[in-house]
Formats: C-alpha cells, sequence, structure tokens
C-alpha cells in the first residue's frame, strides 16, 4: 500500500521534528528502490526508510536493519560520496503531491 499526500503529510508532520538537524551518518541500498538513511540527533539514531516501489512508496522511520547485497549499487555509492555526512536542514511535501524534499548542508554546502 501506498501513502496519499494526506498520509505522506501527517508521517512528515511526525518524522520531520525528529530528524531536522540531524547528520547522515550512513546511507545504505537494499533494493534497487529502497533506500535506509542513518541519522544521528542527540542521544540517538533514526534509522529513515525511503521507498520508491510502485505498490509500496513511502516514507518512515523503521527499527528494521535490511539486508544489503554484498557490494554497494553506484547510486548507494555516490550518496555515500556526496551525502553521507550532511546535516539534514528540513524535510517537506512539496505541494499537495506525493513528493518529499530533503534540504541538506554538507560539506561542500
Amino acid at each position: 500500500m501506498t501513502l496519499n499526500a494526506t498520509e505522506l503529510e501527517q508521517v512528515l508532520k511526525e518524522i520531520s521534528p525528529l530528524l531536522r538537524g540531524g547528520w547522515i551518518q550512513k546511507i545504505q541500498q537494499p533494493t534497487d528502490r529502497t533506500l535506509v538513511l542513518d541519522v544521528r540527533v542527540p542521544v540517538q539514531t533514526h534509522r529513515l526508510l525511503i521507498s520508491c516501489q510502485p505498490d509500496t512508496a513511502r516514507v518512515h522511520i523503521t527499527t528494521h536493519s535490511p539486508v544489503n547485497p554484498p557490494t554497494p549499487p553506484p547510486f548507494c555509492q555516490f550518496l555515500r560520496a556526496h551525502v553521507q555526512g550532511a546535516r539534514i536542514d528540513d524535510i517537506r511535501q512539496i505541494g499537495n503531491d506525493r513528493i518529499v524534499e530533503l534540504e541538506i548542508t554538507g560539506k561542500e554546502g
């Protein structure tokens, strides 16, 4: 089941305050359309799951540890090189669409 725009809005209201200001410590790509970001905030680390699967598109906090391929896919390697270590400044929904934008600040700005 995918999240509709209203459900996505509610999820973001819940997770944005938890993740805003946190640092992306680890990036995993367990499947071709799923990312998991470990985000460190004071006192704890949250695991943000982002799925772009057509039938289960969603974004939420999870406690599940994904099973990853032995070698990270090229997109995951790219994200690790350019996004890992960045700070999450904001997470927001674009308009009334099912599009989520992460505003981040990395080493290079």
